[in-house]
């Protein structure tokens, strides 16, 4: 059975772990190693962070190349923080203990000894007020998965699984409440009405509380339909090709000798021979990592890999950037709408 969320998966689920990961290898081993040396011993019980300071100065020393999407680029700050936070929590849920505020104060420190602040705020500690911060972050979580969702259902199409529509119908209704919420004045200061704020004026013409299903289907039937439109794709593009030759040969203004025709026929079969397999089979693979559960296998191999140390090469790190970065969605303020475009 298929997994519905490998269908039309949320790019929310994929920035928090690459985050994580795309810079582990760059970060400050000084730094951080000395932070546990010292945690290590003014804390009994001390809870550790080596790994997560490893990437937490590797993404603030290599915050530009983080690119995932248009809207994660646009706000990548906010998503920073937000990561920082949750990485802090599960480290240890009592945020107000001795050794949390002495964390912290850490990272601050971090933030000034790279200059940071000039590029983003550290707007992390003041998320301790929880029913605003989850607000704040769910807002954000569906306008990023806005992007995609966009995608596949207005502009390419797809039926909904059973998930993206009661994912669509719960962020609808809680992005509604929330415009609710926001329009009182005592409530126009909070930070989930600031998010809100940044979000409208981002989709300008775009309306996030108007996303719909129209057409809903089980994930298998749903991939079913997307694998037909994949191989549809494939034979436009094959007799696309032959129309155009057929159409070059026969055109009364290039008419040649029946020696020179029978050489450029013989040439264009046989390049034909070789190019159309070798199409064939590169969209073939593509489509399978694209819209079937081997990608996702691929993918969940990949992140399955425990880091253990950072004597990471070159290659293995791009390897595991490469995991969050083969889509780039990108939204334009244009008459057809949102464009999808793949990173480069």
């Amino acid at each position: 059975m298929e997994d519905p969320n490998n269908v039309h998966p949320l790019s929310s689920k994929k920035i928090y772990d690459m985050l994580n990961i795309v810079n582990i290898a760059k970060g400050d081993t000084e730094k951080c190693q000395e932070l546990d040396r010292i945690l290590e011993r003014e804390f009994k019980d001390s809870i550790g962070v080596y790994f997560f300071c490893q990437s937490f100065t590797g993404n603030l020393q290599h915050y530009d190349n983080i690119t995932f999407s248009k809207f994660f680029d646009h706000f990548r700050c906010n998503f920073l923080n937000i990561w920082i936070h949750e990485q802090l929590l599960k480290k240890n849920p009592n945020s107000d203990d001795t050794e949390s505020l002495f964390i912290k104060s850490k990272i601050t420190s971090f933030w000034g000894d790279y200059e940071f602040e000039k590029k983003c705020k550290y707007d992390f500690l003041v998320y301790s007020y929880k029913i605003y911060y989850d607000k704040m972050k769910r807002l954000y979580e569906y306008a990023l998965n806005y992007e995609k969702l966009y995608f596949f259902i207005k502009t390419r199409n797809d039926p909904c699984t059973t998930e993206d529509d009661k994912y669509i119908k719960e962020s609808v209704q809680f992005y509604q409440e929330v415009e609710s919420e926001c329009e009182s004045k005592s409530d126009i200061q909070r930070m989930h009405c600031d998010a809100l704020k940044n979000i409208r004026e981002f989709y300008s013409d775009y309306k996030l509380s108007e996303l719909t299903c129209t057409r809903i289907m089980p994930a298998e039937d749903v991939l079913k339909e997307i694998q037909e439109k994949t191989e549809r794709g494939l034979d436009d593009v094959v007799f696309k090709e032959i129309t155009q030759a057929g159409s070059h040969l026969g055109s009364p203004n290039n008419e040649v000798s029946p020696s020179e025709d029978a050489s450029s026929s013989s040439v264009s079969h046989d390049a034909m021979a070789v190019s159309f397999p070798f199409l064939g089979i590169l969209f073939i693979f593509y489509s399978l990592y694209k819209f079937t559960p081997v990608g996702s296998l691929l993918n969940s191999r990949f992140l399955g890999n425990k880091i253990n140390n950072f004597n990471i090469n070159e290659d293995e790190v791009e390897l595991l950037q490469n995991e969050f970065d083969h889509e780039h969605i990108n939204i334009e303020n244009a008459e057809h709408g949102i464009g999808y475009h793949p990173i480069q």
